[in-house]
């Protein structure tokens, strides 16, 4: 009886593993997202608008680019290009010039005299929602919620990988 069992043992534990070797099909996401947003600068001088486009992940699935352009009171306005890294599928940090040279106004309230910077940091929560935090020193902190828009993504979907096996 105990040679059935320890048969039985053996024959079971070498069929898990050749059935182990067998393949599935899945799909591996692209991370590429189109995201438009749209947020609020809460410096009391500027009470500005703020509105954001990005393309993540472009490029190695972590380099995109986005533009964002700022609209507040005594003809405050402000262009910035700049690049995304993204952290992971949920993260993303980025950084951005401002494109004007020229202010409306020459109050070193809001650019110190200098070319504004910004940088930030994005999270996607939940599904395609998406909110982003920014800095800069001569405006403060800056918010914006919006959506992810997922890029096509050419690539055939489906393909085949070796399922996983336990370890025994």
């Amino acid at each position: 009886m105990k040679k059935f069992i320890l048969t039985f043992v053996i024959a079971t534990i070498v069929c898990s593993l050749s059935l182990a070797q067998t393949e599935e099909r899945t799909y591996n996401p692209t991370y590429r997202k189109f995201l438009v947003s749209a947020g609020y600068i809460p410096n009391s001088d500027l009470r500005a608008f703020k509105g954001m486009i990005m393309f993540n992940n472009l490029i190695k699935k972590r380099v995109g680019v986005y533009y964002s352009f700022e609209n507040g009171i005594d003809n405050y306005s402000e262009h910035i290009l700049g690049g995304t890294f993204g952290i992971n599928k949920y993260a993303f940090l980025y950084a951005g010039l401002g494109l004007d040279k020229d202010h409306n106004f020459s109050d070193a309230r809001y650019n110190d005299g200098h070319l504004r910077k910004e940088a930030g940091i994005g999270l996607t929560p939940y599904k395609s929602t998406a909110a982003t935090i920014g800095w800069s020193r001569g405006v403060g902190f800056t918010f914006t919620v919006g959506l992810n828009f997922p890029l096509r993504d050419k690539r055939d979907k489906t393909y085949s990988v070796p399922r996983k096996s336990a370890n025994l």
